[in-house]
């Protein structure tokens, strides 16, 4: 155990390499996941349906949504965590929850770059757009800032009136 330990804290993805017992250990899946969140799909079956484990995972990585128990997607503060960290997950999320347009609104002002996975019928809503805006002109300032301001103006030239 404490060798499986010493190797997923180095690299979470070596939890490929631990046996079925050690990959439903929650202290080394976590370890795990606290270097590498995607060593979520190493994780046992029942770990991944644990909210505690998939929200760190997805804290660390959005892309683990994809190893995520299918009940857990269904969960909206679950679908956003993968958003906050990885804008494409939204292609993931189940259309329960993806065709909300609140969902969508929170997704976007949480990622702007949820913006380019948005279902078609939400893309030319303007309050999604904005959201996005802020986004860019905000807290995604880190994004080539030089770029973020005509990024927007150009998407919100294509909208309808």
């Amino acid at each position: 155990r404490e060798v499986v330990l010493t190797a997923v804290r180095e690299s979470g993805g070596a939890l490929m390499f631990a046996s079925e017992a050690l990959r439903g250990d929650s202290e080394v899946v976590r370890a795990a996941l606290a270097q590498n969140g995607t060593a979520l799909e190493y994780a046992s079956a029942e770990l991944r349906r644990d909210p505690e484990i998939v929200l760190a995972a997805l804290q660390s990585s959005g892309e683990a949504f994809r190893y995520v128990g299918e009940e857990l997607k269904l969960r909206r503060e679950v679908a956003l965590a993968a958003v906050r960290t990885w804008g494409a997950a939204l292609e993931e999320v189940p259309y329960a929850v993806a065709k909300e347009r609140d969902f969508l609104l929170d997704a976007v002002r949480a990622n702007g770059d949820a913006l380019h996975h948005l279902p078609a019928a939400f893309r030319s809503d303007k309050e999604i757009t904005m959201a996005a805006r802020e986004f860019w002109a905000g807290r995604g300032a880190d994004r080539d800032p030089s770029t973020i301001a005509v990024r927007a103006e150009h998407f919100l030239m294509r909208l309808p009136p």
